[in-house]
């Protein structure tokens, strides 16, 4: 098999990503590590408390889009939705959603890109709630044809089954996804400093094992730096 390649040129944590965060209190309590199927109805609900929140969806025509994946962990429901262009684009809602209760957006995204390969996954964007106690990461992405599923090593020991569904996977889980790091960088006008110049950098504190149809487990691939 052909080694598993993420998209070059896909934006993470807001490069070419929209991203909105919404309050609430602390998630970590809704958290499983493997979702269950959302309903029909929740993935309805959920779509439409996502296509409701204008600021995520200014300029997107969300009537035309089709909720892709749903997923429910504890009260919270996440869902993908897309029109089904090529390059896709795509936009990833989390909703509060309690069994018989109203839908609340907490966090989303919009991200795409291109189709990647049939052995590829590609990563579309991360949203962060980075409040203290209500930290949270969600993560969406685009599959080829022959994964049959990913899972998320995130810090802390908390290992995520994301919800794979027609050419799309995702997950979110309590915590950061991404953290700073600085690396030497040469001085000048470039990088606005003098002398010994550092240059800081958001880093994945993630990584993705992905499993192929035909059993193949590719492991340990990273989100990429910026």
């Amino acid at each position: 098999m052909g080694a598993l390649a993420l998209a070059a040129g896909i934006a993470v944590l807001g490069v070419n990503t929209s991203q909105v965060l919404g309050g609430g209190t602390a998630y970590a309590g809704s958290w499983a590590p493997v979702p269950t199927a959302a309903s029909p109805a929740d993935a309805a609900a959920a779509s439409q408390a996502c296509a409701a929140e204008e600021t995520l969806t200014y300029g997107y025509h969300v009537k035309r889009w089709q909720t892709r994946l749903a997923e429910r962990r504890g009260d919270l429901v996440l869902v993908v939705l897309d029109e089904g262009s090529d390059p896709v684009v795509t936009l990833t809602c989390l909703v509060d959603l309690p069994p018989g209760g109203e839908a609340s957006f907490v966090a989303g995204g919009g991200g795409g890109g291109a189709r990647p390969a049939a052995d590829a996954i590609s990563v579309s964007g991360i949203s962060e709630d980075t409040t203290p106690g209500d930290e949270l990461s969600v993560l969406d992405g685009l599959v080829g044809e022959n994964v049959a599923a990913v899972t998320v090593h995130a810090q802390g020991g908390l290992t995520a089954q994301a919800t794979v569904q027609d050419g799309h996977y995702a997950a979110w889980w309590p915590g950061r996804a991404m953290r700073k790091t600085t690396t030497p960088s040469s001085p000048g006008a470039e990088n606005n400093c003098e002398g010994e110049c550092r240059t800081t950098h958001l880093v994945p504190t993630y990584t993705l094992d992905v499993t192929l149809r035909d059993g193949t487990v590719l492991r340990d691939v990273s989100g990429q730096p910026l």
